[in-house]
């Protein structure tokens, strides 16, 4: 769990209220009506599953601000967890412009959560704690200005302890800034970036064993673009519908025969309003230094780059990940050739393209509208969904260094239906001769020798390159004009 998670309901709570007039000094008349507002919405937002208690957050007047404290131990005893003095304090301070700034925002330095965990006989013991901790927050309610929220957490540590066993991890520093951008229409653009500093996990493995993992530094960024802001209150009340529903699964055993009206409702109104929650996003987040160990085993990356992104094209969602891992190490694998080929650099970025959304919408609505016994007739209108506008899947950006070696390449395939797919590739191999003189020369390698041989000989040579192009279309596959389709599963 990532610090920043467990301390918005503070201020996004805050962020919902009308502020009184800024005055020079705050009123318990004004402290009693906020607590009012926050209570309705409050209870409007979760009252469906959890029961608001008179004063879910307390404000006491205080000069010019007013103390702000959140007791979380009514709504964790809603579902059945004991969290005993878990109170989350701030100094909330009216500003111009029916604005907040939220100062000394705080979750208690120590603090322990307890409960049921998953089986009638297993019990959870969550406990964590904070050395040294900054958090602020300015805040419009009306979304005409600029929002944001900043932390600078150093030191924390969490302990969970259940029937898997024990589960440690901790952060040396950790710092995020998010700030929301209105756009207009209701609208607004998200942005979020976190700093951590010698992150840490260790945990008990079903065998006994332990599994620990570590990482030196962590970066991360996301963009958020024209969040529809009126439509998250739907969604969580939406979201939280469906909460009873799941539990009855889970504690029954297995899921119901089929959605009850309610939860129908709910379902429904998740997709509509999803539909149109944003209109793209980006995220990245880079880990430096990453070492993991297990059952005496172990390995390192120097540094893992991961990414995700999506967004709306032409009416199609348009989406794609990327992963770049640099410096793979073992201390498992003995000086020789094997460890000479460890991946010096591996990317990939997959992507999809060309699933309508109004259509994809539509079809999940006719889903959710039907029974079991309607899953050809769905089948059938999703296949017809994906003749109508088929799909591309493609790889770009394809590299692989062994250092002697290096493959580069990309390409993407279009499905028109489980038999209608048509795609074209591009692979090249710098050194592809030097590989196979290694191989030949080295008992660790001969094994792969054949396969080796074989794409030299399928391959055209461009000076140190080989290259292959590869395209399939109609069951057939031809690399380099060659065809291959005898080779394809099920061709004979």
């Amino acid at each position: 769990m990532r610090p920043a998670f467990s301390l918005r309901p503070a201020f996004i709570a805050l962020a919902l209220l009308s502020p009184a007039a800024a005055s020079a000094d705050t009123t318990a008349e004004q402290a009693q009506s906020l607590e009012q507002q926050l209570h309705d919405w409050l209870d409007s937002l979760v009252g469906t599953v959890i029961d608001i208690s008179d004063r879910p957050v307390h404000l006491t007047p205080e000069g010019d601000h007013y103390r702000v404290e959140i007791p979380m131990a009514a709504a964790a005893a809603v579902a059945g967890f004991d969290a005993a003095d878990a109170t989350i304090t701030a100094e909330a301070r009216p500003l111009p412009g029916e604005r907040w700034a939220l100062d000394d925002i705080s979750i208690p330095e120590s603090l322990r959560v307890t409960g049921p965990g998953a089986g009638s006989d297993a019990a959870i013991d969550w406990s964590m704690k904070t050395a040294n901790q900054r958090i602020t927050a300015v805040i419009d309610p009306s979304l005409a200005t600029a929002s944001s929220f900043d932390a600078d957490i150093r030191g924390q540590t969490w302990m969970t302890e259940g029937a898997n066993g024990v589960h440690t991890s901790s952060v040396g520093r950790y710092v995020a800034h998010a700030v929301w951008l209105p756009t207009g229409n209701g609208r607004m653009d998200m942005l979020g970036n976190t700093m951590g500093e010698k992150l840490a996990a260790s945990q008990t493995l079903p065998d006994g064993s332990a599994l620990n993992w570590s990482v030196d530094r962590m970066q991360s960024n996301v963009r958020i673009d024209a969040v529809a802001a009126a439509s998250l209150g739907t969604i969580v009340r939406a979201a939280l519908d469906m909460v009873p529903i799941a539990m009855s699964a889970q504690h029954s055993g297995h899921p119901p025969a089929g959605l009850p009206p309610e939860a129908r409702k709910a379902a429904r109104t998740l997709v509509v309003q999803l539909r149109d929650l944003w209109s793209g996003f980006e995220l990245s987040e880079t880990l430096e230094g990453m070492r993991i160990e297990a059952e005496g085993n172990g390995a390192s990356i120097a540094k893992l780059a991961i990414g995700a992104g999506a967004g709306v094209r032409q009416g199609k969602l348009d989406m794609h990940v990327s992963l770049a891992i640099d410096g793979v190490d073992s201390p498992e694998i003995p000086a020789g050739p094997l460890r000479e080929y460890l991946p010096r650099h591996i990317r990939l970025k997959p992507r999809l393209f060309g699933v309508p959304i109004a259509d994809a919408t539509r079809l999940l609505l006719r889903a959710i509208d039907s029974d079991a016994a309607n899953g050809n007739e769905l089948s059938n209108q999703a296949t017809a969904l994906l003749r109508r506008a088929p799909v591309t899947v493609g790889v770009d950006d394809v590299e692989l260094d062994l250092g002697a070696a290096r493959l580069r390449g990309g390409g993407e395939l279009r499905i028109a239906a489980a038999n209608n797919m048509s795609g074209e590739a591009e692979i090249t191999v710098t050194g592809l001769d030097a590989l196979i003189r290694q191989a030949s020369a080295t008992a660790e390698l001969k094994q792969g020798l054949p396969f080796l041989v074989m794409l030299k000989g399928l391959g055209r040579q461009d000076g140190d390159d080989t290259v292959w192009k590869i395209s399939y279309s109609g069951k057939k596959v031809m690399v380099n004009d060659n065809d291959l389709s005898a080779m394809l599963p099920g061709s004979r």
